[in-house]
């Protein structure tokens, strides 16, 4: 915009842009707001499927247990062998600190 003085009057007269300087402005501002962008981590608690899976392992542990300590004679290596495979699925799972392995290794081979 460009005001001029004439005398005793204003008069306004509008100074035209080329369009090459309008598109230049325009693609500059879209990269500025594209790129100014923040990486902000996302807040609040969110379930991890690990966290469901290792659940689901943990219950999976404790059945196997409950029936491998009320095992007969008759289906002591069967129940073994499912708690075992039960403790190897929570160790691949959720990790180990030594006590699931212990636990593994003290089955055997499930024989009586």
């Amino acid at each position: 915009m460009l005001f001029l003085f004439k005398g005793n009057s204003l008069s306004l007269r509008l100074q035209s842009y080329p369009m090459k300087k309008i598109i230049t402005l325009l693609t500059f501002l879209i990269l500025f707001t594209g790129f100014n962008c923040e990486n902000e981590p996302l807040e609040g608690d969110f379930a991890l499927e690990n966290d469901n899976a290792c659940t689901e392992a943990n219950t999976e542990v404790q059945v196997a247990k409950a029936n491998y300590d009320n095992a007969s004679e008759s289906n002591y290596t069967e129940l073994c062998n499912i708690y075992k495979g039960a403790l190897q699925n929570k160790l691949t799972i959720c990790g180990d600190d030594g006590i699931v392995q212990d636990l593994i290794n003290s089955l055997g081979d499930c024989l009586l």
